[in-house]
């Protein structure tokens, strides 16, 4: 592996002394200096999502094939913003299925949030107060009250109804809510 101009394995200085062999530590502290610098992208430093559930059985309350196609579809739009931390889902099977596929394709933690849940209590997640990096998958009128509080907060109009296995990311310091 080759190192910056004039670098040779044998013997080369890294902070002014001499060292008389490379060891695999020194040699992937080069590469990485060789390399130009790439800033990544990271999520805003408030952001947050809010997802409808994937499309379900009457019968059993799980995900059909379809609903777990949109919730992968979804995922996939997701991972396309980086710095998700974790996915907190509403104590139902419908919405447990659904942050599962999305946190098992973003590889991030998911967890019960009763908080969420169709009889739950947003008082703590709605303005001022939001979870930074955080995706909630809940229910039409728990996504529409949590979308009108921070619709109103941002000074926008409300949005229209989430079909399902669709959302919004509300990003309070850009003072924006878009389309997840």
């Amino acid at each position: 592996m080759a190192g910056p101009k004039g670098f040779e394995p044998s013997v080369f200085s890294v902070t002014g002394r001499r060292v008389n062999r490379a060891t695999p530590r020194t040699l992937d502290f080069f590469a990485r200096r060789a390399l130009p610098y790439q800033r990544q992208p990271r999520l805003a430093s408030r952001m947050f999502a809010i997802i409808r559930h994937a499309g379900y059985a009457f019968s059993s309350g799980s995900l059909t094939p379809e609903g777990r196609a949109a919730a992968g579809q979804i995922a996939q739009r997701l991972l396309g913003v980086p710095g998700w931390k974790e996915v907190r889902v509403s104590p139902t099977p419908r919405t447990r299925e659904t942050g599962e596929l999305i946190a098992e394709r973003l590889k991030i933690p998911h967890v019960e949030d009763d908080r969420i849940g169709m009889d739950g209590d947003l008082s703590d997640l709605l303005p001022p107060t939001e979870a930074h990096g955080v995706i909630f998958v809940s229910h039409l009128p728990i996504i529409t009250k949590f979308i009108s509080k921070w619709s109103k907060k941002l000074g926008l109009e409300d949005l229209p109804s989430t079909d399902i296995a669709a959302g919004w990311i509300i990003d309070p310091d850009a003072g924006k809510i878009t389309a997840a």
